[in-house]
This record gives structure tokens, C-alpha cells and sequence, in this order.
């Protein structure tokens, strides 16, 4: 993924400027800056301040660790020196002390379509201003720093970005009690990095922990709580992605309990959208069941369940297009099991509607043309 050049340069101008408050050799010596500096050295319409920030970057990691680090004295000729010698003082004093860490509401906030320099100055933040060892009470900062790191990594799409947000919120879980009402959703969000992580790496044990941590979220609710129908949510569709990775009869199965378990139990007044989703991955599971075992009844009430998931779905909500390519799949498998041509053309008018609204590079772009084939070649072959 590419990051703006002007992006990349705030971010490293960002880390210096950090550094030369407070002599935060952490923050400084981060391996994303490097990873942020080569990134701006290599930009094609790099901005003319470029390669002083560079060098004030690579000098000040010099001079807190000389051994690591090459002060790269051609980049820092470009820089100003008075810079030069702010840089020079950081590194001699010790720390400063911890700037006062706003309230975890106003860091949420941040987070929203924040630039790598917001990003990166919300964990140093958080580093800089928690304690060693962190408390309970400050673990709520680590999960902030946990998602800002998530955030970078979905702007620039280095693995090294989603292991420092994967070891963050592990931390974070593994300093929370068990009895903890946050421990709950710590351990779902830890849950998910780890399955982010095995669609980047293939590791399955990223894919078996993950699951076997969004399961210890689940189970420490009681039914009732608020939040059950939501964990079991998590947990069925952690279990139908496995499904479809190693197609373990057992994961389908459970993922159906748990599926069936949250649309039961989401309430009647819960966001249209969120019921939606809801309903629209049971609707897959039954769809995958259909497929594995051939049962008609599975066949019908997947049709109907996409059916209903996609009627729910407002047309600006983000879940529009995959309930769209929920209902797609399903009249292509009514098609293919009956010959009808109504489903037929409801599964291309469908598929086309999603390849209207995404980009070429987008997975549900591939799954709508993945359709559109499916359709010509039954055809075909009838």
C-alpha cells in the first residue's frame, strides 16, 4: 500500500520533534520510522524537506545508540542547525517528564481517519505516559495504542505493524483479570489480530489461537448479558472462516450453534445493520451446509435469510456489498440446483451491482466476476 509522500514526512518530522521534548529513545528508535523514513527516501515526488528529516532521524538514533545506527552525515548536511543541535541536547539529558495523557475518550476519537503522525504520536503518548509495569487502569491506554498500530497497518500494509499491534493488545489482555468486564472485549479484538494475521502469514496457528481466544471471550458472559449475542457472533464467524480454510465438518457445525444462538437472542431494537450481519452469517453457514450435504430445506432458508440480511442493509452501510454478494451466491445456487433462469439473472444483476460499487483490486470485485463466470459456464454446460 502506498502512503503519501507528505504523509511519510510528517510522521518522521513527527518522531524528531517528539524526541527533542522529551528524549524518548523508545519512540525514537521504533523500527516503523525507519521502515517510514526508507519508504519517503524512495517516494518519486518526494517533498524537498525529505531528505534533511531523514537525516535528523538517522542521527538522533546515532547518537542514543552509535553501535546500531549510522549517523548518515550526507542526509544530515541537508538539515538546519539549529535542528542539528536540538537533537544533540535530546540525546544528552535524560527523559523529561510525561506529558499528561488526554482522557481514553478523546484518544478514540483520534484514531478516526488519522495520518500516520497521529497515529504514531498517540502510542508514544501512551508509552511515554504509563507506567512500568502498566496498572489495570492504564491497560485501557494499551488498547488504544493497540488500535493505532492496526490503523498504521491499514494504511501501509507492513506485517511489522500488525505484530506490534498483536503483541500491544496481548499485553493488554494477558494484564487484564479474568473476572474484568473489559477482559471480555480485549480478548475478542486480540482474537481478530490473530486472524488478521493468518490471512497475511498462513501461519494456521494464528488462525487456531485466535479462535481459541475469541471462544474464552465468549464463554465468559453469561446469556443475558448485552454483549452475548455479540461474542457469539465473533465466535461463529472466526469458526465458519475455518470452515472454509481446513473444512472441518465440526467447525461448520459449531459455527451454526453460535450463529443461531446470536440472531435468537439479538434484540428486537438492535441496529438494523448489525442484526443484518447477523442474520447474514448464519445465512452463509446454512449456505455452506447446503453445500456440503445437499439438503434442499438448507438451500430455501439460506435464499430467504440473504434475502431479508439484504433488504435490512441501508445502501450506504459498508455491509451493503457483502449482503449483496451473499444473495448473489444464493440465487446462483437456486440456479444451479434447478435450472431456473430468474435466478439466474438475479445472480448476474446482483454480482453486477457489486463490481459497479468496487474498485478492480477489491476481493468482493473478484467474488462478483467469480459469479458472473459461474453462471455462463452452468449455463453452458445445461
Amino acid at each position: 500500500m502506498a502512503v503519501a509522500a507528505e504523509e511519510l514526512l510528517e510522521s518522521v518530522r513527527r518522531r524528531i520533534e517528539w524526541f527533542t521534548r522529551t528524549s524518548d529513545t523508545r519512540d525514537l528508535c521504533d523500527p516503523a520510522g525507519l521502515r517510514d523514513a526508507a519508504a519517503l527516501l524512495a517516494a518519486a515526488d518526494g517533498p524537498p524537506d525529505a531528505l534533511a528529516a531523514v537525516g535528523l532521524l538517522r542521527h538522533a538514533r546515532h547518537l542514543v545508540s552509535p553501535a546500531d545506527e549510522d549517523g548518515d552525515d550526507e542526509l544530515l548536511s541537508h538539515a538546519d542547525a539549529d535542528e542539528v543541535e536540538a537533537v544533540r541536547r535530546a540525546a544528552e539529558r535524560p527523559p523529561q517528564p510525561a506529558p499528561e495523557l488526554p482522557p481514553v475518550e478523546h484518544l478514540v476519537m483520534a484514531l478516526l481517519g488519522a495520518p500516520l503522525a497521529v497515529l504514531d504520536d498517540l502510542v508514544a503518548r501512551i508509552r511515554y505516559g504509563v507506567s512500568d509495569p502498566v496498572t489495570v487502569d492504564e491497560l485501557r491506554y494499551l488498547v488504544i495504542a493497540a488500535q493505532a498500530r492496526e490503523a498504521r497497518w491499514s494504511r501501509t500494509g507492513a506485517v511489522e505493524d500488525l505484530e506490534d499491534a498483536v503483541a500491544t493488545m496481548a499485553e493488554a489482555v494477558h494484564g487484564t483479570p479474568d473476572d474484568h468486564e473489559w477482559y471480555p472485549g480485549r480478548s475478542s479484538q486480540l482474537g481478530g489480530l490473530l486472524q488478521f494475521r493468518f490471512a497475511v502469514s498462513g501461519d494456521r496457528r494464528d488462525l487456531d489461537d485466535g479462535i481459541e481466544v475469541i471462544r474464552t471471550a465468549a464463554g465468559a458472559l453469561p446469556a443475558g448479558h448485552q454483549d452475548w449475542p455479540m461474542f457469539r457472533s465473533n465466535l461463529g464467524r472466526a469458526l465458519l472462516f475455518r470452515y472454509g480454510v481446513a473444512q472441518d465438518e465440526a467447525d461448520l457445525d459449531e459455527a451454526m450453534t453460535m450463529l443461531t444462538d446470536a440472531v435468537t437472542a439479538t434484540a428486537g431494537d438492535e441496529i438494523g445493520s448489525v442484526a443484518a450481519s447477523r442474520l447474514g452469517l448464519l445465512q452463509q453457514a446454512t449456505l455452506a451446509r447446503y453445500h456440503l450435504r445437499g439438503d434442499p430445506n438448507d438451500l430455501g432458508i439460506a435464499l430467504g435469510m440473504a434475502r431479508q440480511a439484504w433488504e435490512a442493509t441501508p445502501e450506504d452501510d459498508h455491509n451493503r456489498i457483502e449482503r449483496t454478494l451473499d444473495l448473489s451466491l444464493a440465487h446462483l445456487a437456486v440456479f444451479q440446483c434447478t435450472g431456473e433462469p430468474g435466478h439466474a439473472a438475479t445472480a448476474e444483476q446482483l454480482a453486477e451491482q457489486v463490481i459497479g460499487t468496487t474498485q478492480p483490486e477489491q476481493a468482493e470485485q473478484q467474488a462478483a466476476k467469480a459469479i458472473l463466470d459461474e453462471v455462463r459456464a452452468h449455463r453452458d454446460r445445461r
